[in-house]
């Protein structure tokens, strides 16, 4: 695809962890092919690395013996979000070992999950191995927040979340001092986050698309009253997250 493209795809999977769980996994759960950025793949194929780290798993694809099984595993899913406080959303992929040879996409975030049903590769017309190149296409050449990643958090080489930008204002994390620790639900983050040598906290969630009456619109209200100030956070920045300029919503994928 590479070839066909001009360009070097920028992920690659790896399947030397389909026997073995993940280095970083308090839960045992072993993943048949993982996708990973290039050079984090370059150096655990090159045993630079003990192994990848769920903070560094861009999707994941699992292979099945027979039709009926789980297409995807909610605990992978749920390590994924758990280990990646970036991701707004995670693709998965699942292949099944029939006589036509079926595969299946799933896209989960916190409000739900949709799934394809399973589609045939082996029949004479070629349109849904097509449909599955595009695919593989899109998660190895599209760009971090097409995949699902909010390109607004700085991750590290140890898979922490370095800083995070709202704003155009750059904050430093030191510390998350909460995370809700589910799959579906508002998500809600906290954090201790440093902006010129001030530190303040973030909190970052999920809010119903016609939640207009939302935490930041409150406070900017209460800013406008002297007799509130010293009594409620004082907001210095807030907003939706916004990605290739328009707010991010699931609705658009």
């Amino acid at each position: 695809m590479g070839l066909v493209l001009g360009r070097q795809c920028k992920r690659l999977w790896w399947s030397g962890n389909c026997r073995e769980p993940l280095v970083d996994s308090s839960v045992h759960r072993k993943l048949d092919i993982v996708l990973l950025e290039r050079n984090y793949h370059d150096q655990v194929s090159q045993k630079a690395l003990l192994g990848p780290k769920w903070a560094f798993v861009n999707a994941f694809a699992v292979v099945r013996q027979w039709p009926n099984a789980e297409l995807a595993d909610s605990v992978k899913l749920y390590l994924t979000f758990l280990c990646q406080p970036h991701c707004r959303f995670t693709i998965s992929l699942s292949f099944i070992d029939t006589e036509t040879g079926q595969f299946s996409i799933t896209v989960t975030d916190h409000v739900g999950q949709v799934c394809i049903n399973p589609i045939d590769l082996m029949q004479p017309s070629i349109d849904n191995g097509l449909f599955l190149l595009w695919i593989l296409s899109f998660l190895m050449f599209g760009r971090l927040e097409d995949i699902g990643l909010d390109p607004h958090f700085e991750i590290d080489l140890q898979g922490q979340v370095a800083a995070i930008e709202c704003k155009n204002r750059r904050f430093q994390v030191l510390e998350r001092i909460h995370a809700l620790p589910s799959l579906f639900g508002r998500g809600t983050q906290v954090w201790i986050v440093t902006h010129n040598g001030v530190k303040y906290i973030m909190k970052d969630f999920w809010a119903r698309e016609d939640g207009i009456h939302n935490e930041v619109a409150h406070l900017r209200r209460m800013a406008s009253h002297e007799e509130l100030k010293g009594h409620v956070p004082t907001l210095i920045c807030g907003g939706d997250v916004v990605i290739n300029g328009v707010n991010d919503s699931t609705n658009h994928y």
